[in-house]
C-alpha cells in the first residue's frame, strides 16, 4: 500500500510538471519596458503594460510556472517542447487587459537543425513597415482572441531565431489589435537594428554603440539597455 501511494504521488507530480521549460536567467525591472534573458543574449520589448509578478493581484512577468490553460495553447498552437523553450509569461497591468506569452526556438551548433525545426509559418501574414517585419495569425480559443506573432531575431543563414509573441485577449475587452502589433512591430524594429543584450554589470549597465569601427562604452546607473550596431 505504501508503495501505491508513492508512486501515485510521483504520477502527480509529472503530470502536473510542464513539458515545457523556461529559458534560464530571464529577469524584469520594475519601471523598465524591457524583460531581459541573459541565456540568450536578447530584450523582449513589452512596453509599460508588465512589471516583476505580484502574487497578490496575478499579474506581471514570472519565469516559473505555466499554467495548464497556458500549456495547452502553446500545444495547440504547434509548439513541440523538445524545440522551444519559454521565455517568460504573465498578465497585463490596468486596462489593457491581456496575457502574454513568449517563447524562443532553441539553439544548436548543427548548421540548418534550427531551421528545420522552427514552427512552420503556414498560413501567417507577414507584417511588414519601414521599421521591420514579422510574421503572425490570429485566431479565438475558448473566447478569446489570440495574436500570434512571429518575430526575426538572428537571420544568419542556417541558424535563424525567431521570438514567439503570443497575446491572449478575452472576447470581452477585445476592441482591435492596434496596441499589440505596436509593440510586436516594436520589438521586430528592435531585433531589425541588432538591439542585444550585451553585459550587465551590477549597478552599472553597459550600452555599447560600434560606429565606423569606434566603440563608446557609456555606463548607464541602474538602467538596463542594449547594444546597438549601427
Amino acid at each position: 500500500m505504501k508503495a501505491f501511494y508513492i508512486l501515485f504521488g510521483l504520477f502527480l507530480l509529472t503530470s502536473c510538471r510542464s513539458a515545457y521549460q523556461f529559458t534560464p536567467k530571464g529577469f524584469i525591472v520594475d519601471g523598465d519596458e524591457y524583460f531581459v534573458n541573459v541565456e540568450r543574449n536578447l530584450s523582449v520589448y513589452v512596453g509599460e503594460n508588465f512589471s516583476n509578478y505580484d502574487e497578490k493581484t496575478k499579474t506581471g512577468l514570472q519565469t516559473v510556472h505555466l499554467s495548464h490553460d497556458d500549456q495547452k495553447i502553446i500545444k495547440k498552437l504547434g509548439y513541440d517542447a523538445t524545440k522551444y523553450t519559454v521565455l517568460f509569461n504573465g498578465k497585463s497591468l490596468g486596462d489593457t487587459t491581456f496575457r502574454l506569452i513568449s517563447l524562443i526556438n532553441n539553439k544548436s551548433d548543427e548548421r540548418f537543425k534550427n531551421t528545420k525545426e522552427l514552427l512552420s509559418r503556414d498560413g501567417f501574414e507577414i507584417k511588414r513597415t519601414a521599421e521591420g517585419k514579422y510574421y503572425y495569425r490570429t485566431t479565438t480559443l475558448n473566447k478569446q482572441v489570440i495574436y500570434h506573432a512571429m518575430v526575426p531575431f538572428k537571420q544568419q543563414l542556417g541558424r535563424e531565431e525567431y521570438v514567439s509573441l503570443i497575446y491572449i485577449i478575452p472576447e470581452k475587452y477585445f476592441k482591435n489589435f492596434d496596441h499589440i502589433e505596436d509593440l510586436a512591430i516594436s520589438n521586430a524594429s528592435m531585433y531589425r537594428q541588432h538591439y542585444i543584450l550585451r553585459q550587465v554589470v551590477p549597478k552599472f549597465y553597459v550600452l555599447m554603440i560600434a560606429a565606423g569601427g569606434i566603440l563608446i562604452t557609456v555606463f548607464l546607473i541602474n538602467i538596463y539597455k542594449r547594444k546597438i550596431i549601427l
